[in-house]
């Protein structure tokens, strides 16, 4: 970072008595400066009379090596700089073991949200990056001295893996799951092996998690010194966006706050733990920067094996108590929510959570238990109840308050609403479904995940333009794959697969049987349906008395048989296509399909009306008309 000098600031320097012979018999000791002076720093590093140690551009702080002299003058002559020295973090003092105590974050209460796509990040001892119930995608390990060989953010002490798999464990059958098992983890190895942490390791580890984008930041670590330096890293990640959540310490019931920090500042999440009964755990600290509590009694999660000895049992789980345990509930809760309702800020998602909680000992926000203990809610005050229903290929999605509603989208799709309704058609796979709504004058997006199970071609995926519409014509049985599996989107359809598909979308009879054309085998899978479009007016034959069932169809073709079908009438709007001419005898059958808004042609304004129908066209054409 480059930095202009000015005269001025010189002029400044003369002021200050470091005394240099003085300055270099003393002792430095490591201190973290919050300033916005930063050419100060940076001049009289260059002038000899302070080392810097580090910078962290991100958060603007330094680390500097300082003799009391320097820290002294400095103190004097820029009394709005925050120094502090070095400390020593340690993760909450937590007992072993317990039972796991329960709360509303099992699968049945959050389904169908599993906090995909959100990124938390665990700022502790590291995880276990082969814990067969933690996926870990990534991390840093910010303490030099202490990194783990192999992989740096690998787990040497235990307490991160067993946060992690409160908050991610899989839900794999296996071990235990954890509140949010699809987040996307990350390891910041801000502690060592031995259960602590520097200042600048913390540093690191918050400037590292704004760096990469984390939503959420998981802080089971507790202090009792109020740093500036770990305090203004914390106000510049909340500043922008971040989620942080604190454990409240393990200090139990005093007259005055025995909240730690780093939970002690107002941009964290401060967490109070309670015991399977909902009562107060006894070592949990309180104040009135406690918000929520949540679980800290002998929780059930995730462990080194090589650590995992204290219950005779070395599985790679383990039992442990404290805040540590209860935060990283919240911080699963909140990935739920993020999931959810993704636009959401993070004041307003830790203003969401207060609607979430079952309010324990005095009426309201009180010192012991904040708001109450945090649980997951479907139904949520003020904001718009949604239900999704699936049947075979069919997603309806429903308000119970149909003004509220706005839009239901999939990708790029929007899909129309009627009296609060809203259905959507697709084949077998995983969907994110958009809705919209109004709260308070405020447009929420609100993400629900869904999945169809049904139909399942091998080469129709459920993001191809066509999908929806297969799905649709599958849902009204109207239309069938090949015995391989596969749909075949792109084959080009014949008369014979064209007419059965419009007979059966017509309800007509089906029963294979002998017909009047010659060229068309009674035991075809078409006979009956060629047959009953013929009485129904809807196809004939040439004039030489054949069918011809294999013949390819037109795009023209297909337009004539749509119109006669579904009895289209003919609009009096212009054709719009180029090459589409009054003396074709599918000129008022393409602009019938037109107004239909069965199609729009193609970006050329062409309609290329002798060009093949491809089997995905025809069922886009088909479930169009239809809708």
């Amino acid at each position: 970072m480059n930095f202009k000098r000015t005269a001025a600031t010189f002029i400044l320097f003369a002021t200050l008595t470091f005394g240099a012979t003085t300055t270099f018999a003393e002792e430095t000791t490591t201190y973290h400066i919050v300033t916005n002076q930063h050419e100060l720093i940076h001049n009289l590093a260059e002038q000899g009379h302070l080392t810097i140690a580090e910078h962290f551009d991100v958060v603007g702080s330094y680390v500097i090596e300082m003799t009391d002299t320097q820290k002294k003058n400095l103190s004097t002559h820029f009394p709005e700089a925050r120094i502090h020295p070095e400390q020593i973090h340690s993760i909450s003092a937590d007992r072993v073991p317990g039972n796991l105590t329960q709360i509303q974050t099992a699968a049945s209460f959050t389904s169908p949200y599993t906090g995909r796509g959100v990124k938390v990040g665990v700022l502790d001892s590291g995880i276990d990056t082969e814990h067969r119930d933690l996926k870990v995608v990534g991390g840093v390990c910010t303490y030099d001295s202490f990194c783990s060989a192999g992989v740096p953010y690998d787990d040497d002490e235990g307490h991160g893996t067993h946060v992690a798999g409160i908050i991610a464990a899989l839900a794999n059958g296996t071990g235990v799951v954890g509140v949010a098992p699809n987040v996307e983890l990350y390891s910041i190895k801000a502690l060592s092996e031995f259960g602590s942490g520097t200042t600048t390791s913390i540093v690191r580890g918050i400037e590292w998690a704004i760096q990469n984008d984390l939503d959420i930041l998981n802080l089971s670590i507790t202090s009792d010194e109020n740093e500036p330096a770990i305090a203004n890293a914390l106000k510049v990640a909340y500043d922008k966006g971040m989620i942080l959540v604190g454990a409240a310490g393990n200090k139990g019931v005093a007259e005055t706050s025995t909240v730690t920090y780093p939970a002690k500042y107002d941009t964290v999440i401060a967490v109070g733990a309670v015991t399977s009964k909902n009562t107060k755990l006894l070592e949990s600290s309180v104040g009135p920067e406690v918000e929520f509590t949540a679980p800290g009694e002998q929780i059930l999660s995730t462990y080194p094996m090589e650590w995992d000895f204290t219950d005779d049992k070395a599985d790679g789980y383990t039992m442990m108590s404290g805040t540590s345990m209860a935060a990283p509930h919240v911080t699963g809760l909140l990935a739920l929510y993020k999931e959810r309702f993704p636009d959401l800020t993070n004041k307003e998602l830790r203003t969401l959570l207060v609607g979430t909680v079952t309010d324990l000992g005095t009426a309201g926000r009180d010192r012991l238990y904040g708001h109450g203990l945090i649980s997951y809610k479907k139904v949520l005050p003020g904001y718009l109840e949604l239900t999704t229903t699936v049947s075979k290929s069919q997603l309806t999605v429903t308000s119970k308050e149909p003004a509220r509603l706005t839009s239901i989208t999939i990708g790029s799709t929007k899909y129309p609403i009627s009296n609060g309704k809203s259905i959507v058609y697709g084949v077998k796979g995983n969907y994110s479904v958009a809705a919209e709504w109004n709260k308070d004058g405020k447009t929420i997006r609100e993400m629900i995940p869904v999945s169809l199970t049904e139909p399942d071609y091998k080469d129709v995926r459920g993001d191809s333009w066509y999908a929806r519409h297969i799905g649709f014509l599958h849902y009204k049985d109207q239309i069938e794959g090949f015995l391989d599996g596969t749909f075949r989107p792109q084959a080009e359809i014949t008369r014979a697969q064209a007419i059965t598909l419009i007979a059966r979308a017509k309800g007509l009879d089906g029963a294979q049987r002998k017909t009047e054309f010659p060229d068309v085998n009674p035991a075809s899978f078409a006979s009956g349906y060629i047959q009953s479009a013929v009485e129904a007016g809807i196809t004939g034959g040439y004039t030489d008395g054949t069918f011809r069932p294999d013949k390819l169809v037109t795009r023209a073709e297909m337009a004539i048989l749509v119109q006669r079908a579904f009895s289209l009438p003919t609009p009096t709007t212009a054709n719009p296509f180029t090459d589409v001419t009054s003396g074709m005898a599918s000129y008022n059958a393409i602009r019938a399909i037109v107004a239909k808004n069965v199609t729009t042609g193609f970006s050329d304004k062409t309609f290329r009306p002798y060009q093949p129908m491809t089997r995905s066209e025809y069922a886009a054409f088909l479930a169009r008309v239809q809708q």
